[in-house]
């Protein structure tokens, strides 16, 4: 379903606050007042703090540079409201409207930052009166007002590339995707049959193998250890990511409806990565839990308490759900002008990221970076943990000490 005549945005037109005639003047002369108010008193304020050597104080430096701020983000917006409102020009550029959003986001968070600052400057003048001339020195100062524009610049210019790097085609009469339609595996009718089997049977092991091992380690006390806690959470994981994929796959097969929505697709891939993530920093966390038990057994139920089962387990989760958060975002605020067709059978990150008619160069970059870290740490602590085991194993003497424990590794490494 190609869609590919789109037209290049080069400008933009602002809506403003009204289209009446009778409110544009008014409007004009209520802006003009407050911007020269507004220009009056900061430039006012900067220039009496440079003249008066008595103003030359932390305080009064930092309230000369919230003046600055203050003027930059009014002036950068300000002007071209008036312009509208007085000649009824309410087209932008599209560099124009970029320089825009630019410096009033700058401005924007670097006011914020100062006012923390300034806080900060009365807290130590207030609090610690006799530290306070060895504290707020006057690099110090510049440090941090230094360190307030760069932060403010740099969130400004990671907001300005994120958006004008999107492709702007829906107000040129383009064609938005709002479903997605899965390859899937085969259009053959014969192997669309015994592939629905198949995956059925799979589903269905998978399913009631992962469910009935919850079951059971929730039902077994004597289970209730770290290892079968990690090893439920592994079964739930298993049972979750397969569980986003596969039901879809199954449906193609049974009515050869291969449609996905927008919001499904986002949420199925949101799903699969949170989880497949969790999964892999699971068996890291097992793998260091093996670890602990084969090599310092003494240490073992200090080492490895409840607590601290819990935290790693949900330290995995809140890594998988935000690592799945940043790529689904990420993702999903390409545009997709071009065709709707995914050469997958299901909405994985690579063939979706293929459909966009936006840069994908910063999308790659951050999968590239995120999937190597997760690979990278899980394989380190996987394999340090096992090579510490095995030179345990290998230094126990009884032979019923190695047996019990490589057949205490068994599950974790039947796993991996």
């Amino acid at each position: 379903m190609p869609m590919e005549n789109s037209t290049e945005v080069t400008e933009f037109i602002l809506v403003g606050l009204t289209n009446g005639p009778k409110l544009l003047i008014p409007l004009f002369l209520i802006f003009s007042f407050i911007y020269l108010v507004t220009l009056t008193g900061n430039l006012g304020m900067m220039v009496l703090i440079l003249l008066d050597s008595h103003l030359h104080s932390p305080m009064y430096f930092f309230l000369s540079n919230l003046s600055l701020v203050d003027f930059g983000y009014s002036t950068a917006v300000t002007p071209k409201v008036m312009a509208g409102l007085l000649i009824g020009d309410e087209v932008i550029s599209y560099n124009a409207c970029v320089i825009q959003f630019f410096f009033f986001v700058a401005f924007i968070t670097v006011e914020s930052f100062l006012l923390a600052l300034m806080t900060y400057d009365r807290y130590v003048a207030v609090c610690k009166p006799l530290h306070y001339t060895s504290t707020m020195t006057t690099s110090v100062c510049v440090c941090l007002v230094m360190g307030c524009h760069i932060c403010g610049f740099l969130n400004a210019s990671i907001h300005t590339g994120n958006i004008f790097r999107l492709t702007f085609c829906r107000a040129n009469n383009s064609t938005k995707v709002n479903e997605f339609r899965l390859l899937g595996l085969t259009d053959n009718p014969e192997l669309q049959v015994f592939l629905f089997i198949t995956f059925t049977l799979i589903y269905l092991t998978t399913l009631i193998g992962n469910l009935g091992m919850i079951t059971l380690i929730l039902l077994d006390s004597r289970l209730h250890t770290p290892m079968y806690i990690f090893l439920s959470n592994l079964s739930l994981v298993d049972c979750v990511y397969s569980s986003a994929v596969t039901p879809k796959v199954m449906a193609g097969f049974l009515t050869r409806n291969k449609v996905i929505s927008y919001g499904g697709c986002a949420a199925q891939m949101f799903f699969f990565v949170a989880f497949a993530s969790v999964d892999c920093f699971l068996l890291a966390v097992m793998a260091y839990d093996r670890h602990a038990a084969v090599c310092k057994p003494l240490h073992y139920t200090t080492t490895v308490t409840t607590s601290l089962c819990a935290q790693m387990a949900v330290g995995c989760y809140v890594w998988g759900f935000t690592e799945s958060a940043i790529h689904t975002g990420f993702t999903f605020s390409l545009s997709f002008c071009r065709s709707n067709v995914v050469p997958h059978f299901f909405c994985d990150i690579p063939p979706i990221l293929a459909l966009s008619c936006s840069d994908i160069y910063i999308n790659e970059i951050v999968l590239f970076i995120l999937a190597a870290f997760n690979v990278c740490f899980a394989l380190i602590i996987i394999l340090t943990s096992y090579l510490f085991i095995f030179i345990a194993i290998l230094r126990m003497r009884s032979a019923e000490g190695q047996k019990k424990a490589f057949s205490t590794c068994a599950s974790h490494f039947t796993a991996v």
